[in-house]
């Protein structure tokens, strides 16, 4: 599957590469593309292929299914701006003002003395899921439910700033041609 090659491809440091060849092709996935990506991103292609064949990161996109489904992300795409949920493929300009808002949120934390760094992602997330009603309010046009404690792992594909004051996780799907409409 795409999330499996994905995960091998992420074991030799190219997650990001594989998972941009396989959004730019959704039509294409295949066990010969992945195979044909895992070359032109350079990856070691038998350590990719054995990785492949044992199904290395199997037990992890499990574990990535439960989490979603714990934390109310039934479809794709399904983002967390400091564990506020934000689902749909949203045009970006309806996704600002969520980020904008965290922004202004991290600041107030960080005025108050909360530092940057590895803690500062868990303590927002806390902040969300403590401000938020006791019953969830009728769902806005771009919050589809109460936040919801998204805990990031060690090994987790990252992107940007370590220190950026507002941390977004994303539940996507290789195969979603809306979750492709959410990448740029």
């Amino acid at each position: 599957s795409a999330a499996i090659a994905s995960r091998c491809a992420d074991k030799q440091g190219k997650f990001w590469q594989m998972h941009e060849k396989m959004f730019a092709a959704q039509q294409e996935l295949s066990p010969a593309a992945y195979e044909r990506w895992a070359k032109e991103i350079g990856l070691d292609l038998g350590r990719f292929k054995a990785s492949v064949a044992a199904a290395r990161g199997e037990a992890r996109i499990a574990e990535d299914q439960a989490l979603a489904g714990q934390v109310g992300a039934s479809g794709t795409p399904t983002m967390f701006f400091n564990c506020r949920q934000v689902v749909g493929a949203l045009p970006i300009g309806m996704m600002r003002p969520v980020a904008e808002d965290e922004l202004k949120k991290a600041d107030a934390l960080l005025a108050k003395g909360a530092k940057r760094g590895p803690g500062f992602y868990a303590q927002a997330c806390d902040a969300n899921v403590a401000a938020a009603p006791a019953a969830p309010a009728p769902a806005a046009a771009v919050e589809a439910g109460a936040p919801a404690k998204v805990d990031l792992r060690a090994d987790d594909p990252v992107k940007g700033n370590p220190k950026a004051p507002v941390t977004v996780v994303v539940f996507s799907d290789f195969q979603c041609p809306y979750c492709a409409r959410v990448e740029p």
